[in-house]
């Protein structure tokens, strides 16, 4: 089920927020365009994941990660600006350098602590280097799911390829033709179109955390050719497992090359999301819009693309 969470660091660290087809064939010039654009470097690491499948589509990206005093399975979750680790995974707590109040969109209130960690690894051999993670213990959280968010992939570029479940770490930045915003949170904002009737530009954040994609119930309401309510008692839960009041809908959404139809989104308030993002996001992009296709990220100049190949 869906979820979304925010975190508000207490030494300015900022917030991060975890909400938690048919293909649209690509022009000639598009497609020159990113064959000359972007070549496979022998530097290049790919990184194979795991998926567990969830209703409505969803599911979760994950990789065997370990770390000082750690090990265990870590989600890929681009819907984070930091990291999450349970206390649960370490045979010894790192040292506190700051704490962390987590705020969830049902008022949940969680106290958590910042740690330095001098390296995770994936697969235990792809060194991602330091990270400044947060750690809760399982008597804050009920969530104990290990979350690698987007400081685990700063200032890199990344190819998220749906299609044979891996993660590929870029050695050389890309040049892709979209441009993608950050909010004042630090998360992936894309400019997408709702619907395919009447398609309208609406705000959307890239987030493989998400296990079903999410829609502000106010964009549902201003466009009914574009979504429509299959079940109006749907109920999904915060990062902290607390309930969640929403509505099930079928929408569709173009994201770049691709027109995503007849899909599954988790309709609820975003006015709490909204208002702690800084910008007016509608819509969130979860694992069943994103799950079949390919992604590039480069994280250093704040561009995009996405495939169907």
């Amino acid at each position: 089920m869906s979820s979304i969470y925010s975190n508000a660091h207490e030494s300015a660290k900022g917030f991060a927020v975890n909400a938690k087809g048919v293909i649209l064939r690509q022009t000639l010039l598009t497609f020159i365009f990113l064959s000359f654009s972007w070549l496979a470097s022998a530097d290049d690491v790919v990184i194979p994941l795991k998926t567990m499948n969830a209703m409505y589509g969803g599911g979760t990206f994950s990789v065997p990660c370990s770390g000082p005093d750690m090990s265990g399975t870590c989600q890929i979750d681009t819907g984070l600006n930091v990291s999450y680790f349970s206390a649960n995974a370490f045979t010894v707590l790192p040292a506190s350098i700051g704490k962390a109040t987590y705020t969830s969109v049902t008022g949940s209130v969680v106290k958590c602590d910042y740690a330095a960690l001098p390296s995770i690894q994936l697969n235990g051999a792809v060194d991602l280097g330091p990270l400044e993670p947060v750690i809760c213990s399982a008597e804050e959280n009920k969530s104990q799911t290990n979350l690698l968010g987007l400081d685990a992939f700063a200032e890199r570029s990344f190819i998220l390829n749906a299609k044979k479940y891996e993660l590929v770490l870029l050695e050389k930045n890309p040049v892709l033709p979209n441009s993608f915003e950050i909010d004042n949170v630090g998360h992936i904002l894309m400019k997408v179109q709702s619907g395919f009737k009447k398609p309208l530009e609406a705000l959307a954040m890239f987030d493989t955390g998400a296990a079903v994609s999410t829609v502000d119930i106010e964009l549902v309401k201003a466009q009914p050719e574009n979504f429509t309510i299959v079940e109006t008692n749907a109920i999904g839960t915060d990062a902290h497992g607390n309930p969640i009041n929403s509505y099930l809908v079928i929408g569709s959404v173009r994201v770049g090359q691709i027109l995503i139809v007849a899909e599954y989104f988790i309709a609820m308030d975003f006015s709490p999301f909204q208002k702690v993002s800084g910008s007016p996001i509608q819509l969130i992009l979860g694992y069943n819009a994103i799950d079949h296709f390919e992604w590039t990220i480069n994280m250093k100049d704040k561009t995009w693309s996405n495939s169907d190949q």
